[in-house]
């Protein structure tokens, strides 16, 4: 919502249920929930991509998983896990309202689980086509380079169908990933082309008085 020339963050949806209803009963709307300050900043020239995982190929041990993989600038973002609602999951089948009360609910399982199917990840995009890791948790695996275009052994190999709106992650492991691109002003899987070199004619200058060529300056 726009506030006074300034935007503010608005809740309308909260997934965890309240400590205590209201009086009589029932969920009441009104009232703001959380406001927080945001800045609108120019992004028009800063390369961004937001991928949604489709598919993995062969299928995850937990079963179909849902993620987001971010870019923003040379900073990246990605998420893996069960979808929500998903029987075969203790986290993503059981609503509750933190983390810490359904460990003490289900234990060790929950842990587990998090350890499996569940990664997290972000780093930060070196080069084109080059993503270093600098934060990971759950099933990520423990790597410094998600991806390096210029060696299939770290990150394994992409293609970009952009005639799909695709994009295929064949990981190291030979695990297919399939991402449908929803945004991508850049792809920051491809390495960085070098610039073509332009050959320079040569030029040569006639004296038009005498008919023979001038020498260059």
């Amino acid at each position: 919502a726009v506030s006074g020339g300034g935007l503010q963050r608005r809740v309308v949806v909260d997934l965890q249920p309240p400590i205590q209803l209201p009086e009589g009963g029932g969920l009441r709307g009104g009232g703001e929930l959380d406001v927080g300050e945001w800045e609108r900043l120019d992004g028009s020239e800063v390369p961004c991509a937001a991928l949604e995982l489709e598919a993995e190929v062969p299928e995850s041990k937990c079963g179909p998983r849902q993620g987001v993989w971010i870019f923003a600038g040379n900073r990246f973002a990605r998420v893996i896990g069960p979808p929500v609602g998903s029987r075969g999951s203790v986290i993503a089948g059981t609503l509750s309202r933190s983390l810490g009360a359904l460990r003490r609910l289900r234990g060790a399982e929950v842990d587990a689980e998090l350890r499996g199917c569940f990664e997290a990840l972000s780093g930060e995009v070196e080069r084109p086509g080059l993503l270093r890791v600098l934060r990971q948790a759950g099933a990520a695996a423990e790597v410094d380079i998600l991806f390096d275009a210029s060696d299939s052994e770290f990150g394994g190999r992409v293609e970009h169908r952009a005639e799909e709106g695709r994009l295929i992650h064949t990981l190291a492991s030979g695990v297919e990933q399939r991402w449908r691109i929803c945004e991508m002003t850049r792809n920051p899987f491809a390495m960085q082309e070098p610039e073509a070199e332009v050959e320079v004619p040569q030029v040569q200058l006639v004296d038009v008085a005498g008919g023979l060529p001038a020498p260059l300056q």
